[in-house]
C-alpha cells in the first residue's frame, strides 16, 4: 500500500512506500530548486512531470523537503540486499532489479514492481557548461564517450559526506546486472532523486 506526501514548497504530490523498515518515496522528484540547475529527461520538459528532473549533485544535496533527506549509501545497500533475498526467496527467477523496476515504461522489459519501489528509466544526464555557467553540451542517458546510449536506465543519489571524494548512486537498467551501487561523478552528471524519511 501506498502513502501520499505533499511537498509543500510546490504542491506536487508524491507516493511513498515503506521497504522492511526504510519509508522512500515511490515517485521521483519534480522540485525545480530555485536558482539551480535541473533538467528534464533529454529535455523534453513534458517528462518531469511523469519522471521527474534530473539534478546535479549542488542541487541534489537541498531538493528533498522538509522531514525527508537524500538515503545514505547503508539504506541503499539494505534495499539492494533485501530485494536480493526476496529475489532468492521466489526463486530467482529473472533479474532482481525486475522487483525494483516499474511495469511500465522501460525500453525493453517491463518490470513487475513486487516491491513498490516503482522505478522509471528517467535516465541520466552528462552536462558541459562555459564560463558562465550556461549548458553547451548535453549528452542524454549516455557518457559523452558512447556512440549509443544503453536500454532505459534509472539512476539515484544517495548522500555523501563532504568527507569522501565523490558522492555515490543506485543504478538500475535493464541489463545482466540490473542494480549497481557505486561511486558518481560530483560534477556534471544530474540524476533522480528519492527522497526517504528522516
Amino acid at each position: 500500500e501506498y502513502g501520499l506526501v505533499t511537498d509543500e514548497r510546490d504542491g506536487n504530490v508524491y507516493r511513498t512506500v515503506n521497504i522492511d523498515g526504510t519509508v522512500w518515496f515511490v515517485d521521483n522528484l519534480k522540485y525545480d530548486v530555485p536558482g539551480g540547475l535541473t533538467f528534464c529527461n533529454c529535455g523534453d520538459t513534458t517528462s518531469c512531470d511523469a519522471w521527474g528532473r534530473l539534478y546535479p549533485w549542488t542541487e541534489a544535496k537541498v531538493a528533498c523537503p522538509a522531514g525527508w533527506r537524500l538515503p545514505i549509501l547503508e539504506e541503499a545497500q539494505h534495499l539492494v540486499a533485501f530485494t536480493r533475498q526476496t529475489h532468492y526467496d521466489l526463486g530467482g527467477c529473472n533479474y532482481d532489479g525486475d522487483l525494483l523496476r516499474a511495469t511500465e515504461g522501460w525500453k525493453y522489459e517491463q518490470g513487475n514492481n513486487m516491491l513498490g519501489f516503482g522505478a522509471v528509466p528517467a535516465g541520466l544526464k552528462y552536462f558541459e557548461l562555459d564560463g558562465f555557467s550556461t549548458v553547451t553540451e548535453e549528452y542524454c542517458n549516455k557518457w559523452p564517450w558512447e556512440v549509443n546510449g544503453g536500454g532505459g536506465r534509472a539512476s539515484f543519489w544517495l548522500y555523501s559526506d563532504t568527507l569522501k571524494r565523490r558522492p555515490d548512486a543506485l543504478f538500475l537498467d535493464e541489463s545482466s546486472k540490473p542494480i549497481d551501487l557505486s561511486s558518481a561523478s560530483d560534477v556534471k552528471t544530474a540524476y533522480s532523486i528519492r527522497c526517504v524519511k528522516e
